[in-house]
């Protein structure tokens, strides 16, 4: 991919325009922080808290109740899973019926005979990605590596 900035002031001075064909790949990670919120409404012992998304490990249902992992607490959102995943930017993913994963939050993946399992930054936390998500979240987690390492 390569990226060309132009300045042109004939452009309003808060407007940024950029050119992308509809099937780049990288499409959605250049939109995705720009149509997205920052935080997400999330509550803890009945107190509403606007937490960044940057702090977000996993999301997972649980007895019927979204609860959102960061490295300090569990908190509980109000949404469905399908709901909070349109919220979030292209940088989560599902990697079970009932889970999303911060890929930027991963720090190790061990894989077994069984199942595989997502260990992340500075936590003790840990979720297990469903035999169907694991091929899709190995090749997601393969091109944001080697995307970092350019």
């Amino acid at each position: 991919m390569s990226v060309e900035i132009i300045l042109d002031e004939t452009i309003p001075p808060n407007d940024i325009i950029l050119h992308v064909h509809p099937n780049n790949p990288h499409l959605s990670e250049i939109y995705s922080p720009v149509k997205t919120p920052q935080t997400i409404a999330v509550f803890l012992n009945e107190r509403e808290y606007f937490l960044p998304i940057s702090e977000i490990l996993f999301i997972e249902t649980n007895e019927r109740r979204l609860n959102v992992h960061t490295r300090e607490a569990i908190y509980e959102s109000r949404l469905p899973l399908y709901k909070m995943a349109d919220q979030l930017p292209g940088t989560f993913m599902q990697i079970s019926k009932s889970a999303l994963v911060s890929l930027p939050q991963v720090s190790a993946i061990t894989r077994s005979l069984s199942n595989c399992l997502v260990s992340f930054q500075n936590s003790h936390k840990q979720i297990y990605v469903a035999r169907r998500y694991y091929r899709a979240f190995r090749e997601k987690s393969e091109e944001r590596r080697q995307l970092n390492e350019k």
